[in-house]
């Protein structure tokens, strides 16, 4: 339906305001449906439906899964991750790719940060969600090696209590290249919500013997994203 359901009516804004509204919640729900519509059966999503980007950016996936999370579609956002912890496991992928081909045969793998961490987050959202204690038995040596790592002196950086992504994509092309290698505020951010939503997960299977350095490292992310990547505007963090 081309309708926008009831509770996506915002009563709460004001009477001038209400139309604007009510025309960003119907671009917003006509997204979701795209989004949602475009899963396949063995779970790929295409990114793009204009063949601009070809195939399924992983890290979309993490992102969908938060959004599922919010909005129940629990089942979907299962057959998706399925779809690429499957190529992760017959690949022998020694981390989560960057874009899969819609057979699966196709992979290219990029160490992009921040798009690992969110694929970490929506798995560990899923799990909490489902309880499918059978996918979490076949797929948790993957998503503990993904948090293992963030945590490693390969990422994690003590002097400044942040994680390091050295391809971070951005707008701002610079040098004809759009990846920077950065601290930023989104890779940091993702990572420590991964690793708690891991943690938490683990914790609640059987593996709390996991969990321990994940814990530690986001709370040392949080504080160095408060003293590093934060400013005071007008007597207000940001």
């Amino acid at each position: 339906s081309n309708q926008v359901p009831a509770f996506y009516e915002d009563t709460a804004c004001e009477c001038e305001r209400f139309s604007n509204c009510k025309m960003i919640f119907q671009l917003l729900y006509w997204a979701y449906q795209s989004l949602f519509g475009r899963i396949q059966q063995n779970g790929f999503l295409q990114e793009s439906l204009t063949g601009t980007y070809r195939g399924e950016y992983v890290r979309s996936i993490g992102a969908l899964s938060v959004l599922v999370h919010m909005v129940g579609e629990t089942e979907k956002a299962g057959r998706a991750l399925r779809f690429v912890t499957d190529v992760m496991q017959v690949k022998n992928l020694p981390l989560v790719p960057f874009t899969i081909s819609a057979d699966g045969k196709t992979v290219k793998t990029a160490d992009e940060l921040d798009g690992r961490a969110q694929f970490v987050l929506g798995w560990a959202l899923y799990i909490a969600d489902s309880g499918d204690k059978d996918y979490f038995d076949k797929t948790y040596v993957l998503m503990k090696r993904e948090a293992d790592a963030f945590c490693s002196d390969t990422y994690f950086y003590a002097d400044w209590n942040l994680v390091r992504n050295r391809r971070f994509t951005h707008t701002r092309v610079r040098n004809g290249n759009d990846y920077h290698d950065a601290f930023d505020l989104l890779t940091n951010t993702f990572t420590v919500a991964a690793l708690r939503q891991l943690a938490a997960v683990a914790a609640a299977n059987g593996h709390g013997e996991d969990t321990a350095l994940w814990t530690q490292t986001a709370q040392k992310l949080c504080d160095g994203i408060a003293k590093n990547l934060t400013r005071t505007v007008d007597g207000k963090t940001v």
